[in-house]
């Protein structure tokens, strides 16, 4: 995804998903590999595998089991949901 002030809601297994622009905010089900590259994006996954942030401002939430987690960035918040 490379755009900018957009809200996406993704169904289905994705086995990549690279978030590039900003102001995004994105709902999906189950991520292999989440990249993100953006600034002030914000990613709600029902299961990720893998979490690489490279951006600023990212927020990212999860329902199942922890990712693993790489975060080069700075002012994110990372974090499993509660059922």
């Amino acid at each position: 995804i490379q755009d900018s002030t957009v809200t996406f809601n993704l169904v289905g297994d994705l086995n990549s998903l690279t978030v590039q622009g900003s102001d995004v905010k994105i709902s999906a089900e189950d991520v292999d590999t989440l990249t993100v590259q953006g600034s002030n994006v914000t990613v709600y996954a029902r299961d990720i595998d893998h979490l690489s942030i490279q951006g600023s401002g990212v927020t990212v939430h999860w329902l199942g089991d922890d990712p693993t987690i790489q975060d080069g960035g700075a002012n994110n918040t990372t974090g499993k949901l509660s059922q």
